[in-house]
């Protein structure tokens, strides 16, 4: 009885669910990691198009070739521009919308559907 008492310690089974669990984050993050990345640099190329003196003057093709061009040189190749790109104008104010869905496979037959909603404002200058 006296001997149970100092034993300490995390079972084999328990070491092995900590790892399981420690495992199943690591390829969690892995997997979605470089889409919050490229996400990043969609928002990014947004806000930068959105501060160009002459972009409230841009119509649909010439901010369409200007995101691209900026798409092209970040390896951003979840956004198709042709589907994804929304232009609101409105006198004395624009909006440039980008929103898209990426399907990350994650196991064999689980998959994540991830979201992205971004807009930015362009005011005349």
């Amino acid at each position: 009885m006296n001997s149970l008492l100092r034993q300490r310690g995390i079972t084999m089974w328990g070491m092995l669910f900590v790892i399981a669990v420690f495992v199943f984050f690591i390829v969690l993050f892995i997997k979605l990691y470089p889409v919050h990345y490229q996400h990043y640099k969609v928002k990014t190329a947004l806000k930068s198009l959105a501060k160009q003196p002459d972009a409230f003057n841009m119509e649909r093709p010439e901010i369409k070739a200007a995101l691209d061009r900026r798409f092209t040189i970040d390896d951003v190749d979840q956004v198709k521009l042709d589907k994804h790109l929304f232009i609101d104008k409105k006198p004395g104010s624009m909006t440039i919308r980008i929103e898209y869905d990426v399907n990350v496979p994650l196991f064999e037959g689980y998959a994540m559907l991830i979201t992205f909603k971004n807009a930015e404002s362009v005011n005349p200058r």
